[in-house]
């Protein structure tokens, strides 16, 4: 339908109204790697396959459904990519897995984190 700064509409057929309705995809759930622009990932009237994320906001995903993630101690260690007011984007490797994993680290979490 449309794309945008930070994701995209999509028009998506209800299989059991055979309805058209509108949703939406942040660009976070367009892929499994960080992308610049929505425009790496999608373009007006592509064709996409996708899982619903939440029925009431309408908001779909691209992506895989992602493997736990394992975690020793409760700790993992990443690269902080990208800062914003309200938190930053943290790049990280699972153990024993080469695929990259991407998080949101919101400030209030890191409050917790310091002795």
């Amino acid at each position: 339908q449309e794309t945008l700064p930070l994701g995209a509409v999509l028009s998506v057929t209800d299989p059991a109204s055979n309805e058209t309705l509108l949703g939406k995809i942040h660009i976070i759930e367009m892929s499994e790697r960080y992308l610049d622009s929505v425009d790496e990932a999608v373009s007006v009237n592509d064709s996409v396959k996708v899982r619903l994320l939440n029925r009431d906001e309408l908001s779909f995903s691209m992506r895989k459904v992602p493997k736990p993630l394992t975690l020793e101690g409760n700790e993992v260690e990443g690269q902080v990519t990208n800062v914003s007011n309200s938190g930053a984007v943290v790049k990280m490797k699972q153990q024993g897995n080469m695929s990259e994993l991407w998080g949101y680290l919101p400030w209030s979490e890191v409050e917790k984190l310091r002795p």
